[in-house]
């Protein structure tokens, strides 16, 4: 578990049973009030974005994220198929979003 101050920009957390990435995210301390994080979250599911206010202390749970380059290559009746740049194999993705 890691706090709000842990946030950072391209890390994956799990909010609110949603695997989202953050795109944006500010420390803020506000005059004499406690200290909060603003952050905007993009939800992998759904593509939407939303700004969120996490107090400095509050826990969220990061999620384990591999990044590779890679290239679409076609449609494959359902499928996206991509291929990984310097590499043989192509890779399959399902269509569909979870909407």
């Amino acid at each position: 578990m890691a706090t709000a101050n842990d946030l950072r920009r391209g890390m994956a957390i799990n909010y609110n049973g949603d695997i989202c990435v953050v795109l944006d995210m500010q420390h803020r301390t506000p005059g004499n009030l406690r200290a909060f994080v603003q952050a905007t979250l993009r939800s992998i599911r759904s593509g939407k974005s939303s700004d969120v206010r996490f107090s400095s202390t509050e826990k969220s749970s990061p999620v384990p994220m591999i990044t590779k380059k890679m290239e679409y290559s076609y449609k494959d009746g359902a499928d996206y198929v991509f291929h990984r740049l310097g590499h043989l194999r192509n890779s399959h993705a399902r269509g569909g979003t979870g909407r």
